[in-house]
């Protein structure tokens, strides 16, 4: 397996890593701002 073949795999494995995290923290930070809104007025 060349490197550059290495490379571009471990780039897609970290990707598909954090992406789901990051998707989840953006909707986290969404849903606590909301939350929070609704719960100080």
């Amino acid at each position: 397996m060349p490197l550059s073949q290495i490379r571009s795999y471990m780039a897609l494995n970290i990707n598909h890593k954090l992406m789901p995290t990051y998707q989840t923290w953006s909707y986290t930070k969404t849903h606590i701002g909301s939350y929070v809104m609704t719960y100080v007025s």
